[in-house]
């Protein structure tokens, strides 16, 4: 595949991919976003619908307040209660009682009918409609249970009306003297609802503290069970979904009104997701039309980009071939016309570039052999220190011979090809240190160890303790005056193997302890050579886990601990296996 079709089909499936990651990101945003807003705006429908419903009960609550707190009302009733009356009196009570109840009755057009009964069940009522059946849904026990509370319940006439019952109470003994019943027109409720319903409403209902329909837009639920139970619907969240009428709907839920009704507001989810798809169809083909117009774009870039280059290519083919006159001629100052020109610098100098290659390549194979005919051989090195220390010995010097056999196996040690030992090993490499130089400083330098048997078998990197040791009696004991103390340990922790070398020596300041971890970081420079080497090679093999911890005051010593993961040595170890 040619350059110019590689780049034709690249920018256009970067196009098509950057299209439609918009186009499906924009679509999740405006979904979230519209459901959000949707399900604000009737939660606040709900809400405020719920006030609404919540003046309407407390008109009516009041209504039998008024009732149950008139004194002229108190006292016929007083009377009905105690005394057999004629037929006479009992008119005259009666004229008495309504007289009371017309002004709430009457002049309230949401009230169908007002009435006050006994305790000897004698009704006195006012009626829109003359002649009517008082309507009670609450038997006298419940009413006088309820402690003067309010109870609401639906009509079973017919009617679909509400009727509301409550008991009166003597103010002087505070014993029931008789019930308030107050019948009112469902419209009262229902038309709150009807003008709330518009699109996103599809459904409101106001339920009952037994989960019946008293008042919805939709007359014909009225007086049923609502579709979901009564329990659920008091602990759903709202936005939950539930089936309503065989409808998928969303539903939502106001608080509690002070008679124990709750409203129930439903929204098809269907008629969420319509807009929602009219959206998509929309910027979906917005997409499909930025697409097309960006790849016919990308088509005549890429040709008009592409051009010089194919010219460009044809002239390398022929330098390839050896034939260096060949030149392009490529118009303009940008990259490619700055590419065509440089081109032309290259084929003319390529010639003694090449010659100049060759001559360092010869120069280079010199170099390393003269290098190669200046090394030792090792095992030349080896044997001439047994040479010396078998001369020392014959001639009775065992501490010369003994010396040079240390030094033979330190150096072994330290040029050895592999590149993890054993911890004991490395020890071993510390002790043969420590031997010579106990031949310069005598007994200067006091070495103590503290070691762990359950540490010796681990694999750790090859010469990383003795150059601490080197470090802390040259920089730190043999500048003291008098003798010094060495101490090395290491012991087994429940998450790595913890290694310290500490000296009594002349210590460092905190500025020196600054410097010396800036030289460990540093590629340049040539102080602190040695503990800048044990601090790289354990970042490189252990990270983070590794990094070497300098602790020093001046006069009083310097120790230098790191910690191994036993995660990591376990690896390195079966590794070794």
């Amino acid at each position: 595949m040619r350059l110019k079709e590689k780049l034709i089909l690249t920018f256009s499936v970067l196009v098509i991919i950057s299209s439609a990651g918009i186009s499906f990101a924009s679509m999740a945003v405006f979904q979230a976003v519209y459901k959000e807003k949707s399900r604000q705006y009737i939660m606040d429908i709900t809400r405020q619908t719920t006030n609404n419903l919540e003046n309407n009960i407390d008109e009516m609550e009041t209504i039998t307040f008024n009732t149950l707190k008139n004194t002229k009302i108190q006292e016929q009733l007083g009377i009905v209660n105690t005394k057999t009356l004629s037929e006479y009196e009992k008119l005259l009570v009666k004229r008495s009682v309504e007289e009371e109840l017309i002004g709430d009755a009457l002049y309230n057009k949401n009230v169908t009918s007002l009435s006050v009964i006994s305790l000897t069940e004698e009704a006195f009522t006012v009626q829109k409609q003359v002649g009517e059946q008082v309507i009670q849904m609450f038997s006298g026990n419940e009413v006088f249970d309820a402690k003067g509370s309010t109870l609401w319940k639906l009509t079973d006439d017919g009617q679909n009306g509400i009727c509301i019952e409550r008991a009166i109470y003597d103010f002087k003994t505070q014993r029931p003297i008789g019930i308030i019943d107050l019948v009112c027109e469902e419209a009262y409720f229902s038309d709150i609802l009807e003008d709330i319903s518009n699109t996103y409403t599809s459904g409101t209902y106001i339920v009952d503290t037994d989960g019946i329909v008293v008042a919805s837009n939709n007359r014909k639920h009225v007086g049923s069970y609502f579709p979901v139970e009564l329990e659920r619907l008091q602990n759903m969240e709202n936005d939950s979904r539930a089936e309503i009428n065989e409808v998928d709907s969303y539903l939502y839920t106001g608080e509690k009104m002070p008679n124990g009704w709750m409203l129930v507001t439903t929204v098809a989810v269907g008629e969420i997701q319509k807009d929602i798809r009219y959206f998509a169809l929309f910027s979906g083909g917005i997409a499909l039309l930025a697409i097309v117009v960006a790849v016919v774009a990308i088509i005549l870039m890429i040709r008009h980009i592409t051009f010089p280059l194919g010219q460009l290519s044809k002239s390398m083919t022929a330098v390839g071939q050896g034939d260096f006159s060949g030149r392009v001629h490529i118009a303009g100052n940008d990259e490619i016309g700055s590419l065509g020109r440089t081109y032309n610098d290259m084929a003319k100098n390529i010639e003694t570039l090449i010659e100049k290659v060759y001559k360092m390549e010869i120069s280079q194979k010199q170099a390393e052999i003269e290098f190669l005919k200046m090394q030792i051989n090792p095992h030349f090195l080896y044997n001439t220190l047994d040479t010396i220390s078998w001369m020392a010995r014959s001639g009775g010097n065992n501490d010369i011979s003994d010396m040079a056999v240390t030094l033979a196996d330190l150096l072994r040690a330290t040029i050895k090809q592999d590149s993890f030992i054993t911890i004991d090993e490395e020890l071993k490499s510390v002790r043969n240190y420590l031997f010579i130089q106990e031949y310069r400083f005598g007994d200067k330098v006091e070495a103590s160890y503290q070691i762990d048997n359950l540490t010796r078998d681990y694999i750790i990197p090859n010469f990383i303790l003795q150059p601490l040791v080197e470090n802390a009696i040259i920089h730190g004991l043999e500048p003291k005056l008098g003798k010094g103390n060495l101490n090395i340990e290491i012991r087994m922790q429940e998450q790595g193997i913890f290694f310290c070398v500490s000296d009594d020596g002349v210590g460092m300041t905190p500025e020196e302890v600054r410097r010396t971890y800036e030289q460990c970081e540093r590629d340049d420079g040539r102080e602190s050579i040695g503990i800048k080497n044990v601090y790289r090679r354990l970042k490189i093999y252990y990270g983070a886990e590794g990094t070497l911890k300098i602790e020093s005051a001046k006069d009083e010593g310097t120790k230098i601990t790191f910690c191994l993961s036993l995660k990591k040595l376990n690896e390195q170890l079966e590794n070794e296996i």
